[in-house]
């Protein structure tokens, strides 16, 4: 019976390692209806197949993996960092009590990987998704009204360095900084501040929708590969449709 169930699992999961890449297949992922894309945002939640995979690559990452990482409370710490950095580069939309709030699962997330239990994970994305919606909401809203141009203001887009913003207040000042930095931009290539305020409103729009359709998949595909740039900047994770692509 055991035997019979690890054959069905090789057929579902593969793994591959070169001294530059770990692959591996799960299964098929989920189709995104056309009609999706103009729905309320799905719920994320881990599946099965989230969890039997996780665990399969972490005894993968400690048995095979050129690394031989450990994977433990260390580890878990860098991880966590790293996913926080995937999700918000710029800090522009955690607050610095997100991340006090995500200090819960600083020791915790090799735990994670090798139950499968992947709530931590969830919660901290469905936190960014909320940060984001109010942050870009906050910025469509802010086109509704030109900016005061005369006023010699300072916006860091690049804010990696920086530490992370205390407030909403502060973070709405910080986007609306960015709004008016992005429209004079635009300004200073011949658009006016009408034509400015609709490529902004489009854009924003956009990535504020991209956001919203991503799936658990997505959620789970990009926390693992968090995971394995952790290990080595050169190691990846890939879904079902991306090792397809590879592939060809």
């Amino acid at each position: 019976m055991t035997r019979t169930k690890n054959n069905s699992t090789r057929k579902h999961a593969v793994v591959v390692l070169s001294a530059a890449l770990l692959v591996l297949l799960g299964g098929a992922p989920a189709a995104l209806s056309a009609e999706g894309a103009d729905e309320a945002p799905a719920i994320l939640e881990s599946t099965a197949r989230h969890r039997q995979v996780a665990r399969m690559v972490t005894r993968f990452v400690e048995r095979a993996h050129f690394a031989r990482a450990r994977v433990d409370d260390e580890l878990s710490a860098a991880i966590l960092d790293d996913y926080m950095r995937s999700l918000d580069p710029g800090k522009h939309y955690f607050l610095a009590s997100d991340v006090v709030y995500f200090a819960r699962y600083r020791s915790g997330l090799d735990d994670v990987l090798r139950s499968g239990e992947l709530d931590a994970v969830f919660d901290i994305f469905r936190l960014y998704r909320l940060r984001a919606q109010q942050n870009l909401g906050y910025a469509i809203a802010a086109l509704d009204q030109e900016p005061n141009f005369a006023i010699d203001e300072v916006y860091y887009f690049d804010r990696e360095d920086l530490p992370w913003i205390e407030t909403s207040a502060e973070m709405q000042d910080l986007w609306r900084r960015r709004v008016k930095n992005d429209a004079l931009s635009l300004m200073l290539a011949d658009k006016t501040w009408d034509e400015a305020a609709e490529i902004l409103r489009k854009r924003y729009q956009r990535l504020l929708k991209r956001i919203n359709e991503l799936d658990s998949d997505d959620v789970f595909e990009n926390f693992m590969n968090t995971f394995a740039h952790t290990l080595d900047p050169h190691s990846s994770y890939l879904s079902p449709r991306q090792s397809e692509e590879y592939r060809i």
